[in-house]
């Protein structure tokens, strides 16, 4: 959040994502959890069917759009975006509910039940998956995995603004802030590191 309450792509009082279209959209790509800042690709919408989509655009600007799926990836060990409505091999789209949070704190907060899985009833939540080595380029806020988990986790808590297709977990809020549901990686990195000669 930037201040008077805008994000870094969207300035504050506007609900339309910023930072250009998102060529991330697209079949194969992995959904992960980056520090919330406005873009195109950390927009996303419930369709009729219950599933969670996002539009963009390919290298060649034709139109794209994906939902995300329901299996693990075996290498990437988090969900990825599949197409809509079909099969991608073997990772199915997924259908989801947004549920209220029993006990939650908030009344924002929600569940995201995938309701299309043969699985024990609790365990078939939307949940933030920690980096195994505990941090990324944002230290833990950057890069973490969303998989299918138990749902009385605080792991599996989110928001949902409608508005601004932001889909929020709190989960990091006391190192350093909210972090959101993104399709791929964000817009900018930098890294610094000291050299084994001591050079910067």
């Amino acid at each position: 959040v930037v201040e008077g309450g805008g994000r870094t792509f969207r300035r504050a009082g506007s609900k339309v994502a910023g930072g250009g279209l998102n060529d991330n959209a697209r079949r194969g790509m992995e959904v992960t959890a980056w520090p919330c800042e406005g873009s195109t690709r950390q927009s996303w919408t419930i369709n009729e069917d219950g599933q969670i989509q996002v539009f963009g655009h390919d290298w060649l600007g034709v139109p794209t759009s994906s939902c995300l799926g329901k299996a693990e990836d075996e290498d990437f060990q988090g969900l990825l975006l599949v197409d809509c409505k079909t099969h991608d091999g073997s990772i199915p789209w997924g259908e989801y509910k947004i549920v209220a949070k029993e006990g939650g704190e908030e009344s924002s907060v929600v569940n995201i039940v995938l309701t299309n899985v043969e699985s024990v009833e609790g365990d078939n939540c939307v949940v933030l998956q920690p980096l195994k080595n505990d941090g990324g380029a944002y230290g833990p806020r950057g890069g973490a995995q969303v998989n299918i988990g138990p749902c009385d986790d605080l792991e599996a808590e989110w928001s949902f603004d409608q508005e601004t297709g932001e889909i929020i977990s709190h989960y990091y809020a006391s190192q350093g802030g909210e972090v959101c549901m993104t399709t791929g990686w964000p817009f900018l990195q930098a890294g610094a590191f000291v050299t084994p000669n001591g050079r910067e």
